[in-house]
């Protein structure tokens, strides 16, 4: 059965899983984004060299 299904519709259960190894870290991501644009933190330059964060 399982060969006959893999016949009628080409997809494996490798493709599946594939499919979603790729999308878990992307909606993980895609979630995060809005978080952080709506963060008030912005990044200075100091003169000395590196980053400060107000």
């Amino acid at each position: 059965m399982s060969n006959e299904f893999h016949q009628t519709f080409g997809v494996s259960r490798r493709t599946v899983a594939r499919g979603l190894a790729w999308s878990v870290p992307t909606i993980a991501v895609a979630a995060a984004a809005p978080a952080h644009a709506a963060s008030s933190c912005i990044p200075t330059l100091r003169s000395s060299g590196g980053l400060t964060y107000t």
